[in-house]
């Protein structure tokens, strides 16, 4: 598919995962892209830094220092050491990144869009149109009459037998010569694909692998620029500092007051002109640093949520006889017969619905109603007992249908 075409569509409101993902690819980077607005508008309507210059300074020299020490990076040396003399940059640690912090930010957020046009671009190659599944379940929900209904669930009817339909397609025989690296590769990924019946549900879960790796790796990240370089629980630190009634000591990254070297080529100086060191106040940086450590919060409720949400669907996609249990339970009563209930059911769920089949009924439970998928399996599972039995063999040995025929 076309990459603009699966831009567009996940810029949509598209309803085809849970409310975990949404709170990745939506939440999560609404948040830092609010975070990059309030960081450009201290920087550019704001005083991002402020410079204390010599008392000849007069106002455009004092602007001058606080510009070109914006632009120009500053250094940082604690106040218990003294300032190197020399004009190399060896013994000076540059702070090389606060212009760039809203850029940092919108990159933190693109990463979260990057499972996001995976899990859809992939998805609607798959033949199965999740999307427009749910959104007819929605549809269902907001049917006035019976009438609306029915029709709701003949189209998703419809919908998923032509996709099971497809998938035997698949399955026939191959007569063309055979690629034995791909079958080996197919053995090796343990029979996963679409005409397997999960390639859906491994695809999904990639994705929530994908997320929960992105939470993972810029929790990571922060807590070493929090903690000076090192993995050190940043968070559990701050909230026992506030707890004892303890001050807090800043991040080496983000410090307050920097210092900044520039030259002023003035009349009868060397050609590199009047060397001027000037400390300055990095307002931004305590900006920066109480957004990151409300991010670190943050992450640590979306590794959870990932974590955990990742756990449940594979889960689902593991055990049969969960997936069994689930369809029973939205079958009605009546559909049921007693005497085989437990073959037609077990055929019904592992040869014809398959995984991908069960996750699609387990998705648009969460984005609608259990009533949904009720009546939608209910309908699938009466149409599925009607196929079987008409392919039986009757008391002649001859199939149902070809016995209608004879006589």
């Amino acid at each position: 598919m076309d990459l603009l075409n699966v831009i567009r569509s996940s810029a949509g409101n598209r309803k085809d995962d849970d409310a975990t993902d949404r709170l990745n690819h939506i939440y999560t980077s609404m948040l830092l892209i609010l975070f990059a607005v309030v960081v450009t508008t201290k920087q550019y309507v704001g005083e991002p830094i402020e410079c204390w210059c010599p008392a000849q300074f007069t106002g455009n020299y004092i602007r001058y220092t606080s510009n070109i020490c914006w632009v120009k990076n500053t250094y940082y040396i604690s106040m218990d050491e003294m300032v190197p003399e020399t004009n190399s940059l060896k013994d000076k640690p540059q702070l090389r990144y606060y212009q760039w912090m809203p850029f940092i930010l919108l990159g933190l957020a693109l990463f979260y869009q990057l499972p996001c046009l995976f899990w859809r671009a992939n998805n609607e190659s798959s033949g199965m149109n999740l999307d427009n599944i749910i959104n007819i379940s929605i549809q269902y929900i907001d049917a006035g009459n019976m009438d609306t209904k029915d029709n709701c669930v003949k189209m998703l009817t419809k919908h998923f037998d032509r996709y099971l339909e497809m998938r035997k397609r698949w399955n026939r025989p191959n007569t063309r010569r055979v690629d034995f690296v791909k079958e080996i590769m197919r053995a090796a990924c343990v029979c996963t694909g679409r005409k397997y019946g999960n390639y859906i549900t491994l695809l999904y879960v990639t994705t929530k692998s994908m997320y929960l790796l992105n939470t993972v790796a810029q929790f990571i990240l922060i807590d070493m620029l929090l903690s000076n370089g090192v993995v050190n629980g940043y968070g559990i630190r701050l909230v026992q500092n506030f707890i004892n009634g303890e001050s807090f000591k800043g991040s080496y990254y983000f410090p307050r007051i920097t210092l900044c070297d520039f030259n002023v080529r003035e009349m009868g100086y060397e050609v590199i002109g009047h060397r001027y060191t000037v400390q300055c106040v990095l307002s931004i940086n305590l900006f920066s640093e109480a957004i990151f450590a409300f991010y670190w919060f943050w992450l640590i409720m979306a590794v959870c949520f990932n974590a955990f949400s990742l756990c449940k669907w594979v889960w689902y996609s593991l055990f049969k006889s969960d997936s069994i249990n689930y369809i029973r339970k939205h079958i009605r009563d009546e559909l049921i017969d007693e005497g085989d209930m437990y073959s037609t059911l077990r055929d019904f769920v592992l040869n014809y619905l398959r995984s991908d089949g069960v996750f699609a009924m387990r998705l648009i439970s969460h984005n609608s109603t259990d009533i949904v998928v009720t009546d939608l399996v209910s309908a699938m599972y009466e149409n599925f007992k009607i196929r079987k039995s008409a392919l039986e063999p009757s008391d002649t040995g001859v199939p149902y249908e070809k016995n209608i025929l004879l006589n």
